[in-house]
């Protein structure tokens, strides 16, 4: 049934691998899969896995038609190890018209004082930013880092599901000050430390620390 309070990593270990456990391939390959739902993508949806599936179908409806086709990595990235080259997103976003940068919505960054981090008394953002805030994960930043490079406009939306249906949902802003007051996505964290050294060093020498700091504050 459905439940509400699963995250997008619940989806995958509870829906996604189950699924395509017995032949190993992507999710939008399994026969179960129409194919008049599979096709040319419309625009690239970037997202942290820690965030509700629920608040992320919910974003994606509140801005899409109905028809449009988007792509989501936990649909079109074999969930098995392997899967290098489905983990080179630079071209699908090339392809894509937009990126839709989705991001959970933190009562504790909110809750920060804009004027205390301008007069310097507060320089760091609260640690559920590093593990939930889309800005600051490193695969995240890999996809923007893309969207730069090839001018590709980027849509952030915050907020969460608020009813029933799945294109209710309600956006949430007051967490964006204090976000663009004090993010630097040089801090960006990973879950392979290896993944944030890499990306790290390939934003540094591509687009740059700044560009993509600019980007995220606008």
């Amino acid at each position: 049934g459905h439940d509400p309070t699963l995250t997008t990593a619940d989806v995958v270990s509870k829906v996604i691998k189950p699924l395509t456990r017995d032949r190993r391939e992507r999710f939008v390959d399994h026969p179960s899969v129409p194919r008049d739902q599979v096709r040319r993508t419309d625009g690239f949806v970037s997202h942290c896995w820690r965030g509700r599936w629920q608040d992320l179908v919910a974003a994606i409806c509140h801005v899409l038609d109905d028809d449009a086709c988007v792509w989501v990595d936990v649909f079109t990235v074999r969930q098995w190890p392997g899967n290098g080259a489905d983990v080179s997103f630079a071209p699908v976003i090339r392809d894509a018209r937009f990126v839709l940068l989705c991001a959970m919505h933190l009562p504790d960054v909110a809750a920060m004082d804009p004027l205390a981090i301008a007069m310097g008394q507060i320089t760091t953002l609260p640690d559920t930013a590093y593990t939930c805030c889309a800005f600051l994960r490193i695969w995240c930043l890999a996809e923007l880092q893309a969207a730069l490079q090839y001018h590709k406009p980027v849509l952030m939306l915050v907020g969460k599901a608020t009813g029933q249906s799945d294109n209710e949902f309600t956006p949430m802003t007051n967490m964006l000050m204090p976000l663009e007051m004090i993010i630097d996505v040089s801090k960006a964290k990973a879950s392979i430390d290896e993944d944030r050294v890499r990306i790290l060093r390939d934003v540094e020498q591509t687009v740059g620390i700044e560009d993509m700091n600019s980007l995220a504050r606008g």
